[in-house]
């Protein structure tokens, strides 16, 4: 036993040495006889063996695992960049807490994989592993075997931890997750470094952040259990700032001031001052000629001079957030309309806004306000059909902030401007949804380059990536129609950084029935197993019958039969009307998918014209995508990839050509089939030729397929990245068809390939 095995005397009540984490009694000790153990030294090879595997497991499935990753990762408002490697703590946390197949993690697959070669002894404790938490430690002492004694900052747990991972010259805060090994632990990949000056801070944001996740009842192990990915986004924002950790209480205090210290600070601004001529700091910052005055008056501020002025509250402290708030003029708000805007009309609207806000808003909240407006505009081009309408909207933007001051409901501000509250309503939405939607679109382009590819099949229901987005779009809603937002110019940093900011989670007693099945809709979507999407969906319509998703995923997923599958189909867009209504439709045709409450009827219209193209009923499948169009040009389904191949093969050649001049789109399918409209249209001549090399440049595979060198498999691929195999399979799903029945399209496209 030299070395390898030791006769263990242990007590019953004692800890068994099998590193289970039990009793004896209630391990190894059940039956009364004498038990040879492992001594330490060859436990923890046992256990170092398991990483090392472990490891090469996740090494080898990393680029299968990164789409759904950074799908997680969003979800949790994480940059893409800090998930997908398989060294990062939120990969880590990937590995350990989140389910990826029938509710297991990829820990659990590694070990059922490879539960053959583990010793009894080892999987007594590797079911532990999925219990330990990523935390900060501080270093207390080095022990006489060599072992660090690490003292967690949260729990206060003092652990003896091997010291294979760790530098002697520790002077710092250590982020890492511990993993049990026999008696002691050992770091599962590595470990990062905070200065230990950073410890007032780190302790105070987690504390924050546990109050707000679960309140103060619940201890400090289960929230880093059952938070793990939370605590993931907390510890990149403050290594973030790992730099700044020296003197953070220097740091712009914008960015951390409460809201209620905003409101008492914007009080003060907007009381009348004798320096000032009886003007208040904020009309004085947009009246020309009043500069010095200004100058002056905030010079005065930062010595002191008014510090007992309100409420105790120390103005002299936040000088550098009152010469912020301050900052800017009438003119350079003008400037910004003119340089952002090109339309007249958009410009009016804009410029309208401003007279009504001036002198009740400061600058930096209508400027947030402004730019907002302008990339609406720039992107959607809508119709202004009366004066105030979008001006009144962007008002109860910057009203709504919690610290301005100047609280103002929906209809007392369209009575000020002399508009409906409903089309201040609806305006309010399109602007959000629109802004949200750009967010969307540059999340889309970032994947592009990543392992996840980013178009979508088209589907009735829609892909993980776009999932997430629209609950972060109806999480915005809610939270701005709840008023939780602390500025305007922090709900436009929000909407720019998205992924990076978490938002938070509504209480189940704050949601109508509507939300509440839309929800379990969600949750549904997420499911792996079809009986529980079955499930959930048949639980939303019993809390709500008019959930339209509840039954389009019925439709797709428990329905059977064609005559089954249409009555639900039906059932849906009836009732997707009726919970728009008809007027609904008329006011917001041309801005569908754009506002969140019209996905569900999309879906369900998507999820019907698929089924009828699929059944080989052309014309009225081509109604339904048509239809699409017109209620959202933008075209965020991909409705138009079907109906111009659909097009073609029923030799409507001229709504063929009138859909092709509709859209800008370079995409290798629209490349195709814009060839192969030239050929039936002009043969083989140049211009088709033209059009069909471009294709072949930007997508070689879809060739091998339209003309049977390739199977097209059943199973169609979830995702495809832009020139990919995956993209060709569905492009020939889309479009073999109208090749085929275009007499001598395929043999040309054989002839050129050649």
């Amino acid at each position: 036993m030299k070395g390898e095995f030791a006769l263990f005397k242990v007590g019953r009540n004692e800890i068994c040495p099998c590193g289970s984490g039990k009793k004896f009694k209630r391990c190894c000790g059940e039956e009364d006889k004498v038990l040879l153990f492992p001594s330490e030294g060859v436990l923890i090879e046992e256990f170092v063996e398991v990483k090392r595997l472990f490891f090469r497991y996740l090494q080898s499935i990393e680029n299968t695992l990164n789409p759904q990753i950074q799908r997680a990762g969003f979800e949790y408002g994480i940059d893409p960049e800090q998930c997908v490697s398989w060294m990062g703590f939120f990969f880590e946390w990937f590995a350990f807490n989140h389910p990826i197949k029938e509710e297991m993690t990829i820990f659990n697959l590694f070990i059922k994989d490879n539960l053959p070669h583990f010793s009894d002894r080892v999987i007594k404790q590797l079911e532990l592993w999925p219990q330990s938490y990523i935390s900060i430690y501080t270093y207390i002492e080095t022990l006489n075997n060599g072992n660090f004694l690490l003292e967690d900052c949260f729990t206060r747990d003092v652990l003896e931890v091997n010291p294979s991972a760790i530098k002697d010259d520790i002077d710092g805060l250590l982020v890492l997750r511990l993993l049990p090994m026999g008696k002691s632990y050992d770091i599962f990949h590595g470990y990062v470094t905070l200065p230990i000056e950073a410890i007032d801070k780190v302790i105070t944001t987690f504390e924050d952040a546990k109050s707000h996740k679960v309140g103060r009842d619940k201890d400090w192990k289960k929230f880093l259990m059952n938070q793990g990915a939370f605590v993931v986004s907390l510890i990149i924002d403050l290594l973030k700032d790992v730099h700044d950790f020296h003197d953070y209480d220097d740091e712009d205090e914008y960015h951390h001031l409460p809201p209620y210290e905003q409101f008492l600070i914007k009080r003060f601004l907007q009381k009348p001052q004798k320096p000032l001529q009886g003007k208040s700091p904020l009309e004085a910052c947009l009246t020309p000629g009043f500069d010095k005055k200004l100058d002056k008056f905030i010079q005065n501020v930062g010595n002191g001079k008014y510090d007992d002025g309100d409420r105790g509250l120390l103005l002299s402290d936040h000088i550098d957030y009152i010469i912020e708030v301050l900052e800017g003029s009438l003119h350079e708000l003008k400037d910004l309309v003119e340089t952002s805007l090109v339309d007249d009309s958009y410009k009016e609207e804009a410029l309208f806004a401003i007279e009504k806000m001036i002198g009740e808003y400061y600058p930096f909240e209508i400027n947030g306000a402004l730019i907002l407006f302008s990339g609406y505009c720039n992107r959607y081009q809508p119709i202004i059909k009366k004066r105030g309408s979008w001006a009144s909207a962007l008002e109860y933007l910057v009203s709504s902030n919690q610290a301005t001051g100047s609280y103002y409901t929906q209809k007392e501000i369209s009575q000020k401007y002399d508009v409906s509250a409903t089309t201040l309503s609806k305006n309010l939405n399109l602007l959000v949804d629109g802004s949200m939607e750009v967010i969307e679109n540059l999340y889309m382009e970032d994947m592009e380059d990543l392992e996840d590819p980013y178009p979508e099949i088209l589907t009735p229901t829609p892909g993980n990536g776009r999932r997430v987005t629209e609950v972060y779009m109806n999480q915005v809603h809610k939270q701005l129609q709840n008023k939780n937002f602390q500025s305007i110019d922090e709900l436009n940093e929000y909407m720019q950084t998205l992924m990076k900011n978490g938002i938070p989670e509504a209480s189940s007693e704050d949601l109508s029935n509507e939300e509440k099945a839309q929800d379990l809709i969600y949750k549904a979507w997420e499911k792996s197993r079809s009986k529980d999407r079955i499930r959930l969906a048949k639980e939303a319509l019993k809390i709500h019958s008019n959930c339209v998703d509840a039954y389009v995923l019925l439709a797709v997923e428990e329905a059977t039969s064609f005559t089954d599958k249409e009555k639900m189909y039906l059932e849906a867009l009836e009732r997707g009307r009726m919970v728009l209504g008809e007027n609904y439709f008329n006011e917001n045709i041309g801005h569908f998918w754009l506002m969140t409450e019209t996905r569900p009827y999309m879906r369900a219209k998507m999820g019907f014209a698929l089924l009828l193209w699929k059944e080989g009923n052309l014309e009225q499948a081509t109604k339904h995508f048509k239809e699409m169009l017109e209620l959202n040009p933008n075209d965020n389904q991909g409705a138009r990839y079907i109906l111009l191949p659909i097009y073609m093969q029923l030799d409507k050649l001229k709504e063929a050509r009138e859909l092709i001049n509709s859209y800008e789109d370079g995409s290798p399918q629209w490349t195709y089939n814009t060839a192969l409209y030239n050929f039936k249209v002009k043969g083989g001549k140049k211009d088709a030729k033209a059009w069909l090399k471009d294709a072949l440049e930007e997508n070689h595979f879809i060739p091998y397929y339209l003309l049977g060198f390739n199977v097209i498999p059943k199973k169609l691929p979830e995702f495809f990245q832009m020139g990919s195999k995956e993209e060709a399979i569905v492009y020939a799903n889309n479009a073999l068809d109208a090749w085929e029945n275009t007499k001598g399209a395929l043999d040309w496209l054989l002839s050129v390939i050649n």
